[in-house]
């Protein structure tokens, strides 16, 4: 698969993921979508039509993290939505006449985890991610578990895609159950081009079982880095064990092998790039602590800029005055910051970039903790402007 697709994905998914985990300290939240059955879900809100229930998507109760993949090679992607306590997680075939079907109960793949929690009830699942790991031409699933917060232990699985919406899981021959890491994103790349899927496990604060990156040898999988989460520590001292961890895989210097973006949103947020030196591994090179962040083209040279949220020099300063700050790669991995932009006094906890004019220039629209969200209007030449229609920013 093209590096550039999964690249793009990865930073869709990452967005769109951001998006809906909103200011949470968690990676997950209880979210009751029952006011859907009381609402006309064709109602017409902002240009959109909601169209949930039509489509058989509704999830009800307690829905976590999803992916899309195209699971039956029919070009048109199928959804996997993971639950998190109580209820088993979702899998929806696409039909392709714009509604879906839930295939779970017969695709083989597990209410809980392997290892069942006492009171075999809370299933604790997390992130998911498709990827071919065996080159067999199907989209194959991982998906994470929690480790009862931190507290226990609680295998991943690995399902190998068998076809007609049946999956096995391999985690335990392959090597890759990683148990007690408190699983939370997962992202699959080529990292050394060897023509095979590797896997990095982004897992929430955990002194002995940090992030952790797979290599996929065509036989199993073998443990080739951890990347210790450096938010683990409050300034106190004490360790923090709760908290989002995410990974996205891009390629900041050009030289054709994937480097690895990994955010906690711990104490404030750190975000943590590594460069891909292979021989010696990765390499961290860049630091910064930021409340959130997005990767785009901003100067339409072919290299991947980064937009930072409220940066600060310490983790332990006031984020409400600390500005956005966007920073142009020079195609070598080097950054350097050309604008500023003032946070208004709010704290920004998700950036979404996007050219919602059709003008050619990435704009930018800002998700808010406390006050309205803001669009940034691309005018080009790093000048931006708000965008105060109603219609497009919502307290």
């Amino acid at each position: 698969m093209d590096k550039t697709f999964l690249v793009l994905i990865g930073i869709a998914c990452l967005t769109v993921t951001l998006l809906i985990a909103l200011e949470f300290n968690r990676v997950c939240e209880f979210i009751n979508l029952d006011y859907l059955s009381q609402i006309n879900s064709t109602q017409d809100i902002n240009g959109f039509i909601d169209v949930t229930i039509e489509t058989g998507l509704f999830t009800g109760y307690d829905a976590c993290y999803y992916c899309w993949g195209d699971i039956d090679n029919d070009n048109y992607p199928d959804l996997f939505v993971t639950r998190h306590t109580y209820t088993p997680s979702l899998l929806y075939h696409n039909l392709r006449n714009g509604t879906f079907r839930e295939v779970f109960k017969n695709s083989g793949i597990k209410t809980g985890g392997s290892v069942p929690f006492e009171d075999d009830r809370h299933i604790d699942k997390h992130g998911c991610a498709f990827g071919d790991f065996d080159n067999d031409g199907l989209l194959d699933l991982y998906v994470s578990n929690g480790a009862k917060i931190g507290q226990s232990f609680e295998y991943n699985q690995l399902y190998r895609n068998l076809g007609n919406d049946s999956f096995s899981d391999v985690a335990p021959i392959l090597g890759v159950q990683d148990p007690f890491g408190g699983g939370r994103n997962v992202a699959w790349a080529d990292f050394n081009n060897d023509g095979l899927l590797d896997l990095f496990i982004a897992n929430a604060p955990r002194e002995d079982n940090p992030s952790v990156l797979f290599e996929n040898n065509g036989i199993n999988f073998s443990i080739y880095q951890k990347f210790q989460n450096e938010s683990l520590y409050q300034p106190n001292g004490e360790v923090n064990w709760f908290g989002d961890s995410y990974g996205l895989w891009t390629d900041i210097n050009n030289d054709g092998y994937m480097d690895l973006a990994v955010f906690s949103k711990k104490n404030g947020g750190i975000l943590s790039i590594f460069q891909n030196s292979r021989a010696i591994g990765f390499q961290l090179t860049h630091r910064y602590f930021t409340t959130a962040f997005s990767f785009a083209d901003f100067n339409q040279d072919g290299c991947y800029d980064i937009l930072l949220a409220n940066v600060v020099e310490k983790p332990t300063q006031n984020r409400n005055n600390s500005p956005h700050q966007l920073l142009i790669n020079d195609c070598k991995g080097n950054y350097s910051t050309v604008l500023s932009l003032i946070s208004d006094n709010v704290v920004s906890t998700a950036i979404a970039i996007e050219d919602f004019d059709n003008d050619g220039d990435p704009d930018i629209y800002l998700q808010n903790m406390d006050g309205k969200n803001v669009l940034y209007q691309n005018y080009g030449e790093f000048n931006f402007k708000k965008v105060m229609d109603k219609t497009l920013i919502s307290a």
